[in-house]
């Protein structure tokens, strides 16, 4: 049997869940805006509650409404079905007063064996019993005696009804009668003039022997006496109506003039609402009606007759009904756009309090991120915001500081290196070359001597005295060209070729650039097997896109998109020398040069950082070499046309 977790384990577990849910939610805000989250915020704390709240006042509201009229509504039916069996129970006594006269009674017991003479006495003798209740007569339509066999023994001789519904009528009265249910039918019928009347009827028994029925009893009432005088002035409210519907879903009356006397309510389902029990005679429920086309939801009231066997119906719109609920539900939405839209001018300038800063600050870092440090974000607030761009105002300018700093480190060093790099001269080389010009001058003319010993001093003025650290092409070439003469007394005979757009002699580069690289491509490319020994050097204007289509050495991770159209400098010193294998070639950059080796072994990695210091990425240089062919040194540099003093210095 399992044993129940500890409860610290289990609160430890709710807490990290508590956590993660906290987390997710937080991860899921930062996703939208300050400014829509504010709103949102407004939204769910300040106009939510209160929409519920009134949505739910409304809605009780409305059924409290409805209950009440509800109940006031039978109370008031109640009180109608009272004044109405009181109407129809004159009519009762009516026919009681005349089926139950002698005289009557022997007529109808003896209709067989009476002469006309005596039919016509009997109907004498019944109109002078009608004449005495003159004061129903004016809403009696017709008032008729029939034989138990349908036929009819007296009528009272004005409003007749057609023959096709005196017979229906009969028919109906002796199903009534014969059925377990009251002995009294109502029910509606008209006159050949179109009158609706509603028919009392009811059997006639021998007073002698009540097993025996000797007859019927018809009473057909003006059904404008209910509708106009019994509950026509009752009213439940603007857009109601009352109307008796009996149980078979037909209208016997109505005050609504939508409502068609005679006919079965429009929708078959509404007799199946009128429910009642021995418990509970009225009831209430709800249903669509339609008007004017349109569906329209009523409230409808009822009390059942008893005695009629029909329904009082009361209808009630429920616009009426609801016609103050609406009001206060109307008020209640202008009083709650209102409070919106003021909520949401609040919201817009707190949040623009908060966001506009913020803006300012964002906008301010991606300007600081692209290297502009010199605005700043002026902000008078005392609040946090304000704090946090103080601050920031600040750090940009510590971050300026810096790099001023850093930029003049990276200068003084760049100077200290020029300074190391023109102390590193080796010695042997001067030695050599002295030596070389001492058997020259023993060996050959004068000439040959002068000219290095001319080269000699012109390239140590400008390697010691010149402390210039940008020179022009033009000069770098003239430099260039007094070593190669001192290095061809050393080496022997070889070429050098330059291939210079003319109009790049004039253009900017660091001093010592090539030197490094010919010395290089003397002392470790030119192969001494060879008869013709050439190194070739060529300076073009290309765009950065061209240059990384065929010599895929500029750095391409840092070079910005803009920048692939812009014009470089490239510069290719090659030579036909022995070439490099792929391993010596991988490890040219990489492999550290020892303090024993040469110059210029030294001075390629010089060159190297030399250009990475002063010009950044994404220049630099790069090295092809096929062994027993040669090899290329491409570099890419800026086109700098223009220096100031301060940069020549």
């Amino acid at each position: 049997m399992p044993y129940p977790e500890p409860a610290p384990r289990l609160h430890k577990r709710i807490r990290l869940l508590w956590k993660r849910l906290i987390s997710f939610i937080h991860q899921c805000l930062r996703q939208v805006t300050i400014r829509r989250r504010l709103t949102t915020t407004l939204v769910i704390l300040a106009i939510a509650p209160v929409s519920i709240m009134g949505v739910f006042t409304f809605t009780q509201t409305t059924k409290d409404v409805r209950d009440k009229v509800s109940y006031a509504s039978i109370q008031l039916l109640n009180q109608v079905a009272k004044n109405i069996y009181y109407v129809n129970q004159r009519f009762e006594s009516l026919s009681d007063y005349i089926m139950y006269d002698s005289m009557v009674q022997k007529a109808l017991i003896e209709k067989d064996q009476i002469t006309s003479w005596t039919q016509r006495v009997v109907n004498e003798h019944i109109n002078e019993m009608l004449e005495k209740q003159f004061e129903i007569l004016a809403d009696i339509k017709t008032l008729m005696l029939f034989t138990p066999d349908g036929q009819v023994f007296y009528d009272i001789g004005y409003n007749r009804f057609r023959e096709s519904d005196l017979q229906a009528l009969y028919r109906q009265l002796e199903a009534h009668t014969a059925s377990n249910r009251s002995r009294e039918l109502w029910t509606h019928v008209k006159t050949i003039n179109g009158d609706n009347c509603l028919v009392y009827a009811r059997p006639i028994n021998n007073m002698n022997d009540w097993s025996q029925r000797i007859g019927y009893i018809v009473v057909a009432v003006d059904e404008y006496l209910y509708s106009t005088f019994t509950y026509g002035d009752v009213t439940m409210g603007q857009g109601s109506s009352l109307f008796i519907i009996n149980t078979a879903g037909k209208v016997m009356s109505t005050s609504d003039y939508r409502l068609k006397v005679g006919q079965f309510y429009p929708d078959p389902s509404f007799k199946d609402h009128l429910q009642v029990d021995a418990e509970r005679l009225n009831g209430v429920f709800t249903m669509n009606r339609s008007i004017d086309s349109t569906e329209k939801p009523y409230l409808f009231v009822y009390t059942y007759s008893v005695f009629n066997d029909w329904f009082l119906v009361g209808s009630i719109p429920y616009n009426y009904l609801n016609e103050e609920a609406w009001k206060l539900q109307r008020d209640f939405i202008i009083i709650c756009g209102v409070l919106l839209a003021l909520s949401l001018v609040i919201t817009l300038v707190i949040s623009t309090s908060i966001t506009g800063p913020l803006k300012r600050l964002t906008d301010e870092t991606k300007r600081v991120s692209m290297g502009q440090l010199d605005n700043r974000i002026v902000d008078k607030g005392n609040d946090e915001l304000g704090f946090l761009t103080h601050k920031f105002n600040d750090m940009v300018i510590q971050i300026k500081d810096l790099i001023v700093r850093t930029e003049e480190e990276q200068r003084l060093k760049r100077e200290i290196e020029l300074q190391m790099l023109q102390a590193q001269i080796n010695p042997h080389f001067l030695f050599n070359t002295l030596n070389s010009l001492k058997w020259t001058a023993a060996l050959s003319q004068a000439d040959s001597v002068s000219n290095g010993l001319g080269a000699l001093a012109d390239l140590l003025r400008h390697t010691i005295v010149d402390k210039k650290e940008l020179v022009t092409l033009r000069d770098e070439f003239r430099q260039l060209r007094n070593y190669v003469t001192i290095q061809k007394m050393r080496y022997g005979e070889f070429g050098i070729n330059f291939d210079v757009d003319p109009g790049l002699y004039d253009i900017y580069v660091i001093k010592f650039l090539l030197q490094p690289i010919v010395e290089n491509a003397i002392i470790h490319g030119l192969d001494t097997g060879k008869a013709e020994r050439v190194i070739r050097i060529s300076v073009r204007q290309v765009k950065v896109s061209q240059y990384m289509n065929t010599q895929g050495a500029f750095d391409t991770a840092a070079a910005s998109k803009a920048m692939k159209d812009s014009p470089v400098l490239q510069i290719q010193v090659s030579d036909n020398g022995k070439g490099m294998d792929e391993e010596t070639l991988r490890s040219f950059f990489t492999k550290q040069p020892k303090s024993h080796q040469r110059l210029a072994n030294i001075g390629v990695h010089n060159v190297l950082e030399r250009i990475r210091l002063h010009y950044g990425e994404p220049y630099g240089m790069q090295v092809m070499s096929r062994l027993g062919e040669g090899t290329t040194v491409t570099f890419c540099l800026p086109l700098i046309l223009y220096i100031s003093s301060a940069e020549q210095d």
